[in-house]
Formats: C-alpha cells, structure tokens, sequence
C-alpha cells in the first residue's frame, strides 16, 4: 500500500493525508494512534486499555477503548486492523518523522537528522489521567533528546575535520540550547576558540557551564571540564583596584556602558559628570566585568604627571631603559586588543596624547571626566544621580541610604514615616550617590526626619570630612568648589543666574534668563555642571543649586518669573481651544518653574505678575487634576492680594475647594467672592461654582437656579465657554432630578458649544454625561460608544478628573452589561485616578460602583467607607447612594433590619434633595419590605415616573391599573411608616 498518512511527532504534533490536516477529535485516539506507530506487532485490547485508562476497572477501561476505537476507525479506514481482541496499525500507510530521524542516524546523515528533529517528542502532548502512558512517552522522549544531542556532536566534529570552525561552533551552540547540561558541546567550543586564539570566548563558555550546572543541579564542573579549562586559561591578568562595597543602582548605566564599549567604531568613551556622582565606581565595575569576560583591562589613575608615564606603570613596562617611551607603550598595547580606563582625565593638561593613544596604537579608551575633551572621535556618556521612585518608596537613591545606614547601624529598620523621609531625602538630593551616603551617615545621632529638616535648611549639614579620599573629594563643598573653580568668572555668574530654574528648563529659558551666550551654556554643560537628560533639557543637580543659593540675586528671580510668566500667558489661550493638547503637555513640563514663578510673585508681592498668571495657572491645574496644589497656591495668592484680584483669587480657590470634595469650604470662599467686589465678567464664574457647590450639597433646585443666572451672565459678556459649562453643570441637575430628556440637550447643546470652541475637555466631559444619560434609559451600546470616546478624549489631553469619571462609568456599563471582570478592572483604575486628583466625592461614587461586584459580606464594609467619605466631605449625593447599597446588600444577607435603616436613610435624603433619580432607586430597593397594597402602589408609582432607570422597570411588575395621580409625599410618609414598623 502506498503512504496515505504522514505524522509528526517532533516538535508539534500534525497528522496530513494527501495534505490535508486530519483531526483525531479526542487526545486518547492520538495517544492510541502514536502508540500503535511504535508497535511493529499487533497489540491486545487489554494492553491498551490497561495503558491509557489505569485507575479505571477493567470493564470500564475496555468500554471506554471500544468507544476510541469506533472514532479512530471512522477517521483512519482501513489502516486501522480491528481482529477480535487484538489491535494493529498497516505501517506501510504511514510516514513519520521519527522513523525519518532514526534512519538519518543510521547512515550517520547528521544534517538530514538535524533537519528532521523539530523539538521534542510529542512536546505539548500530555495525558493526564495515563500515568502508565506518560511513562512509555517521556521513556522514548528522552533517548530521542539524547540522540538528537549525539548528533550534534557528530555534525560538529566532521565539519570541525573539514576546517568549517565556524559552522562547527553554530552547530556546538545549537546542542548548549538543546541541553544545557551537557558539558561536551562546551567542552568542545572551548577547543575550537583556542584554535581561534578567542581567550575571551573560552572564559564566557566556561562560566557559562559554570553558571548553569550551579543554578540547575548545585554542582561544579567535572573534573575534566576543569582541568581543560586550566590549560586553556588565558594569560595572568592585570591588576584592577578592588571594588569596596556593593554596586548599587547603576545596573542600566552598566549595560548601556558596556553596549557602547562593544561597538567597534566606539574607541573613546568619556563617562563625564559631577564630582561624587559615581563615574569611577561605574567605570570600576566595566572593568571588571570586561576582565571577567577574557577582555585585557588597564587601570591608569591620571594624575598631574604625564599620562605616559602613568600608562607606562599600568602596562608594568620597567621604569629603567624604558627608552623611548611612546614606542614602549605602543608595542606593548599591539600585543592584545586592550581597554584601558583613564580615571579622573579632567586632571590631564591636554587631551593631546590622548589623542596620540588613539592615533597610534589599537587600544580602546574608557575615560571619568567633570567635562568633555572635545576630541573628534570622543563618544559623551553623561551620568546623572540614581533613579529615584516614581511611585512607593524602592529605587535605586532609596537603596543607596539604606545599605550606607545599615552599615552605620546594622538594626536601622525605617518606619513607613522614616521611608517617605528617606525618599524625600533622596528627591532633594537629585539622586547625588556621595550626599546620599553622607546624608544617610546621620542615622547615629539622628532620625530621618530631623536629617530632612536640616538638610531643607542648609547643605552644610553634609559638610563632614571623608579621610579615604583625596583633598578635592573630601567633603560635598569641597567637591563642588574644586570644579567651580575651573569655570570662568562669567559661567559661574551664568548658572548662579539659573539657580531659580526649578527641576528642567529649555535652552531658550537658559538664554533668557542667565543673558548669557550659547557658548556659555555649552561650557556649563561641558564641565557637568548642567546636565543634559533629554534633548533641548537642562537641568541643575539640586545640592550645586542649594551650593550655590546664597549668590543669587534677586534680579535673577524676577527675571525667571517673567520669563515663564510670559511663557504662561503666551500658551494659556490654546488652553480652551484646538490646541489644547499641545498647551497642556508644553506647560506640563514647566510646572516646577511655573509654580517658582508664582511663589515669588507672592512672595515679592508682585500683584501685576500674579494677575498675568493667575487665568493660566487656574486652567492647567484644573485639567490637569492638581487641585491640592491649586489650593495651596490659590489661597497663598488670596492672602497678599486685594481688591478685583483678590476675589478672584478667592474664586479659584473655591473651586478647587470643590474638586477636592470640601464643599463647606468652597461655598465659603466663593460666597465671600461673591460678595467683595469683583470683576463683571467674574459673576459667571462663581455663580456657576457655586451651583456645583449646592448640586454636591443636595440643593439641586438651588442649583439649576445658579446656573441658570451664570449662564445669564455669560451670554451678556459673550463668554461662550462658560456658556457651555453652564449647559454642562444644568446637565447635570436635571440627570439627578430624573429629567433625561431635558439633561441630553443640555448635554448635546454643551458638546456643541465646545466642539466649536475645540476644546478636548468640555468635548470629554460632555460625551461623559450623554453617557450616563443612555446608561440611565438602558441604552448600554450607546452608552459604551459615547463613554468610550469621552474617556480616549479625556487620556489623550492628560485630563485625570475627567479620565476618573469616564472609567466610573464605564466602569458601570461593563457591569449591567455583564463583563464583570472588565467592570472590575474599569473601576479600580477609576478609583486610584480619584485618589490621586484627590476627588473624595468620586472615590466615593466609585467605592459604591466596586460594591455591586464584591460578595455582601465585602460589599458592605467598602460601602461603610463610601458612606463615611461622603460624610465628612458632605457629600449628600454620596452618601444616599452608600445608604441605597447597604440596604440592598443587608437584603441578600437576609438582614432585614438593617436594610430597612438604611433604606429610610436613602428615602429621606433623596425625598430631601428632591433627586427623583435616588427617589426611584430607594422605592424599588424597599419593594421587598412592603406589604402588598403598599408595593403595589410604589410599583404604580415608579412606572408612572420618567425618572425611572430602564433596568428598575424591565424588573417591576406590570400593575392592573395605574392611578391618574399618585401624591409622592403622601407615598413616602407610607413607606417610611412601613419601613418603620
């Protein structure tokens, strides 16, 4: 019979006929299939139910073959010998890969078995109830493994003959792959790279094996392994200085050193940075690890000597008859490809025989320099402080301070306080390794705090004296001077300019406010005295600005003040219009300066600054969700200001009073704003801030009324954005009062409004509420479209508050719509953004979304902590919600006590805030609770009602008739009698 059916079992499993795949439909009809391929005899029925159904009775192993059988017939035909109690396979049917790898081996064709050998045998095939199978398949799975490794070895060993060593060595790399453990193919590398004269390719294979046998089974090479080893051991290397102390925090400086060392058209790296930064333990540790990989290191320490003289003791050439001495180093460095470190190179004269070293011999230089040498071919590697935490308390500065007081004293274990302490520590040191340690020191004497304070006050705190170091490095002053002073006296007077430049600035800023020249600038960061992290950035490690912060004057601070108060003003138009986005990301990044600037207006009193600033700063902290900073820098402004501007101070004040979910406090200060005298076109301002307050606080029809009056007021100024937010806010009242149809148009007329203005924001937040409307009708594709798009909208502008509130309700639909574990994830992201604008109104709202996806028990605590959040922010809204949830989570714990408190709680504080919305939702959560009449005239009730959530009516029970009129007090005194009772 000719081959019908081809298998293959190396690698992944694939049975064809006449190439077509064919499916077996179960894994015990391939495990038959597989096992039969391997029988050259016909097997008993028993055999094979004896081997794939073990733990089953005889009687129920033979039923359950019989069954794999029948289908295994039904797809093979004829190929498939069923005689009574004995089962075959006609082998001439088939083809399998085994087979064609096991006759490979055989005529020693060790490139046909290596072609053929996929991978494993039946390498994602499992059974899991056939021990006995699993046996006989990792049996055969292993010698084939182990053959598939002999050959290898062998194709290795004829190309090795036929002088192909580098396809030897490709096919050795193949068998390390295929099995790690085996120390031949490593053996045998090392072999090959002795004939290649690759002393560092021998070391790297051996460590390798090294590695592996210690990490896999606990071991040392062989004996045998080791003795090759020792006599293809590489010549005696030199001398390095030791490495003190652990390599802490430079683990990606390291790679990035060692990717640029490996490129062939890199022969002079300059790792250049400030004293004390760690260039030289960096540069140490590439020395090391270069050495440790066969590599030829020098270590040359520069001095004021010639740099000859010093390569020449490096290189241990005698000191007698050196003769000419250039010659004797460039003989000696032709001998082996070298690296050769020059420590401190800022100390050299000239770069000049650096350049000679280049010029004139093959060696490869890694310099440590505070500034570049400006030759040709030199390659800048510019190091800057340790990472430092981005968010908790682990980075790499942490990690320094805690390893440096641990070894001041051993049981220093920092409290949760002590870790924030430490990373602020860090924060204002930039990162600075040696301060870091001498900060870190001060844990004898003191805790973590009081070294924060004192280093707040003044860097002489670090000024201590280090013994192990030479003069220029003993102390942080010292360190810092010894490089000041190699500057000119006009760059020294540029960066004491620049020392009011807080975190990054651009090169025009630099420019504008040091009046300095672009050769200047380039100086300064030459000598590593302005880092450069990202292209067109600057940036001032803070301990040389606080070194450098008795020398300022105050010019400087009004000339940085003016320059980013001009920056402001020039962007904060765009901050409601097209180009929004790009505003927010451009002043973003000045927000450090911006918030510089701002201080010392304040500070100097600068009223006519402050105003500049004042309608820019208001709208990048409101987009930006940093309310408790608007706060902060609002309410310091309020406190110097008088008159117009201090009422608008007082305003913006309030209105992050509001996001922060204190509304008491907002409704204070814009009341007070209101009533000073203030700016016309301010009226639509407050106005509409305080109908927000009153929405918060339950007085939605106060509410309405206020807006109602700002949006008066808008439209006699032409302030069509406030228009808009107007249109936004109303939305809002009428969705709580139940008014669907009446707060989609004001929703739509809003979203129309901003969308001519361009403004990504308002478009976000009114994409968000026609959401919520379609959520609240039952609408939930639309629903999910419309908040989908509010929340692309909100993420793209960097917008936090509205990005929060676009997950809540997501979040929501996800959750009707059954994708709990997405609601889920929808909800937690929500709620961290909450917490992290500081919104306390929607971490509430959100902690009571999560509640509805957790189990009663866990339910109920996370709607206790809603509840108290609401409470002490005076949250109205929130806190009906949270005594809604609890009634129904006390319901299905069949707590009816409890859910009849919690329910009148809701009823009597929706039925207060007239938020038919709550109202609704309370009536039918009470349903269970009432006696029939009763619950048939809520049931009347709530279908009568438009401000009826689809999802509650789909559920309610059609009533017989239904009353022209049902008087809402007089059903609310009956359930709240009820719930009483």
């Amino acid at each position: 019979m000719n081959t019908m059916y081809h298998l293959r079992l190396l690698g992944d499993t694939l049975l064809q006929k006449e190439g077509q795949t064919v499916h077996l439909g179960t894994r015990k009809a391939l495990a038959i299939l597989v096992y039969l391929v391997f029988q050259p005899e016909r097997i008993n029925r028993l055999e094979l139910a004896t081997l794939l159904w073990p733990e089953q009775s005889e009687d129920r192993a033979r039923g359950s073959l019989r069954q794999e059988l029948s289908r295994l017939a039904q797809t093979l035909g004829d190929v498939l010998n069923l005689e009574g109690q004995w089962v075959s396979l006609q082998r001439s049917a088939f083809s399998v890969d085994v087979w064609t790898f096991q006759e490979a081996m055989r005529d020693q064709d060790w490139e046909k078995a290596r072609t053929v050998y996929r991978g494993r045998f039946l390498q994602s095939f499992f059974l899991r109830d056939s021990s006995s199978f699993e046996d006989w398949q990792y049996t055969l799975q292993e010698e084939l493994h182990h053959h598939y490794t002999e050959v290898l070895l062998e194709h290795a060993r004829g190309l090795t003959q036929q002088n192909h060593t580098e396809l030897a060595l490709d096919i050795l790399q193949e068998a390390i792959r295929h099995d790690p453990l085996q120390e031949d193919p490593y053996l045998r590398s090392m072999e090959l790279y002795r004939l290649k004269g690759e002393e560092a390719s021998i070391h790297r294979t051996y460590q390798a094996l090294v590695k592996i046998l210690q990490e896999e089974l606990g071991e040392e090479p062989s004996l045998q392994a080791q003795q090759l080893y020792a006599v293809l051991q590489r010549p005696e290397r030199s001398p390095l200085p030791q490495r003190s102390g652990l390599f802490l925090g430079r683990d990606t400086e390291l790679r990035e050193v060692l990717a640029l060392l490996r490129r062939p058209d890199c022969r002079l790296l300059n790792l250049i940075g400030t004293g004390g930064i760690g260039k030289t333990r960096l540069a140490l540790e590439t020395a090391h690890t270069l050495q440790n990989e066969g590599q030829k290191v020098h270590w040359v320490q520069v001095s004021s000597t010639s740099l000859f003289s010093a390569v020449a003791d490096s290189l241990l050439i005698p000191a007698l008859g050196r003769g000419d001495l250039r010659e004797a180093i460039r003989y000696h460095l032709s001998l082996h490809p070298t690296l050769m470190v020059l420590d401190e190179a800022e100390l050299l004269d000239s770069p000049h025989e650096v350049a000679w070293l280049l010029e004139y011999t093959p060696v490869q230089l890694l310099l440590t320099s505070r500034e570049r040498l400006k030759l040709r071919n030199e390659w800048i590697y510019e190091l800057g402080g340790l990472m430092l935490p981005e968010s908790g308390w682990d980075a790499a500065a942490t990690r320094l301070f805690m390893y440096t007081a641990q070894r001041i004293r051993p049981q220093f274990l920092p409290s949760l306080q002590e870790r924030e302490d430490i990373t602020e520590i860090c924060r204002l040191l930039s990162g600075f390794p040696l301060a870091i340690e001498i900060a870190a020191t001060w844990v004898r004497f003191m805790g973590c705090q009081d070294i924060l304070s004192h280093l707040r006050e003044s860097l002489d705190f670090l000024d201590v004296p280090l013994t192990d170091r030479p003069e220029r490095q003993r102390s942080l002053r010292s360190i810092l001077d010894s490089t000041l002073v190699t500057i000119p006296k006009e760059a020294r007077a540029a960066l004491v300019s620049l020392v009011p430049c807080w975190g990054g600035f651009d090169f025009r800023a630099a420019l504008h406010i040091s009046k300095a020249s672009a050769s200047t600038l380039a100086l300064l960061a030459d000598h590593s005295l302005l880092q450069q992290p990202r292209l067109g950035e600057f940036r001032m490690l803070e301990v040389l600005r606080q070194h450098l912060r008795a020398e300022v004057p105050q010019q400087a601070y009004a000339d940085h003040a003016s320059y980013y108060a001009a920056l402001l003003t020039e962007h904060a138009g765009n901050l409601r219009g097209g180009r929004q986005q790009e505003a927010v990301q451009m002043l973003s990044a000045h927000k450090s300066n911006l918030h510089t600037a701002w201080k010392w207006a304040v500070q100097s009193l600068n009223t006519d600054l402050l105003e500049e600033m004042m309608q820019g700063m208001f709208l990048l902290h409101e987009i930006k969700g940093w309310f408790q900073e608007g706060v902060s820098l609002f309410e310091e402004a309020a406190n110097v200001t008088t008159g117009l501007l201090h009422s608008a101070m007082l305003a913006r004040t309030g209105r992050f009073y509001y996001r922060l979910g204190r509304f008491q406090e907002a409704r204070k200060a814009l009341e007070q704003s209101l009533n000073e005298k203030h700016a016309s076109r301010e009226t639509t301002f407050i106005l509409n801030n305080l109908g927000l307050v009153s929405l918060a606080l339950g007085d939605l029809h106060g509410a309405l009324s206020q807006f109602t009056l700002s949006r008066e007021h808008a439209t006699l100024h032409q302030q069509t954005w406030h228009e808009a937010n107007t249109h936004y806010n109303t939305g809002l009242t009428h969705q709580a009062l139940g008014n669907y149809t009446q707060a989609e148009q004001d929703y739509q007329k809003a979203l129309d409004l901003y969308q001519n203005l361009q403004d990504t924001r308002g478009m976000s937040l009114s994409l968000s509420g026609l959401g919520q409307v379609s959520l609240h009708l039952g609408h939930y594709i639309s629903a999910q479209k419309r908040l989908q798009a509010a929340l692309e909208q909100a993420e793209q502008l960097g917008d936090l508050f509205a990005r929060a509130g676009s997950l809540l309700n997501l979040g929501r639909v996800q959750q009707l719509q059954g994708q709990t574990q997405i609601a889920l994830h929808t909800l937690q992201e929500g709620l961290s953004t909450f917490q992290q604008v500081g919104d306390q109104s929607g971490v509430a709202r959100t902690l009571i979304a999560l509640s509805e996806l957790q189990a009663p028990q866990e339910a109920t605590e996370m709607l206790h902590r809603a509840l108290q959040t609401s409470q002490v922010s005076h949250y109205t809204w929130g806190e009906t919600l949270a005594h809604l949830n609890l009634g129904n989570r006390h319901l299905e714990l069949h707590q009816p006590d409890e859910a009849r408190y919690h329910l009148q709680c809701c009823l009597k504080l929706a039925h207060r805030l007239k938020a038919s919305l709550l109202v609704t939702q309370g009536l039918f959560s009470s349903l269970p609770l009432l006696t029939v009449p009763l619950k048939t005239r809520v049931t009347q009730y709530l279908h009568r009602n438009p401000g009826t959530e689809q999802r509650y009516r789909e559920k309610l029970e059609i009533p017989a008739s239904v009353p022209s009129e049902i008087s809402e007090d007089q059903l609310m005194q009956d359930v709240f009698a009820a719930l009483q009772a």
